[in-house]
């Protein structure tokens, strides 16, 4: 029943009904994005105790409250 064709009446194109498609399209969108949003959201978290210890280096206060205060209040949240 998938696999009927349905012509559309004002163009008389024929479509294909088939929900496989649709499933392989939302597969490989959220293959090709994972990646890319899991290093958006990575990457920050990963330079930020180094950001720290530079800051500590630099001038001998240790001041990471601030930092990782600053960081979480304005980091945005995820979309999902």
């Amino acid at each position: 029943m998938l696999d009927k064709e349905f012509e559309d009446s004002s163009t008389g194109v024929s479509e294909r009904a088939d929900s496989r498609l649709y499933l392989e399209d939302v597969r490989s969108f959220g293959t090709n994005t994972g990646p890319g949003n899991s290093v958006a959201y990575l990457i920050p978290w990963s330079m930020l105790p180094d950001v720290v210890d530079v800051d500590e280096l630099n001038t001998g206060l240790r001041r990471e409250g601030i930092y990782y205060g600053f960081f979480v209040f304005l980091h945005p949240e995820p979309p999902c």
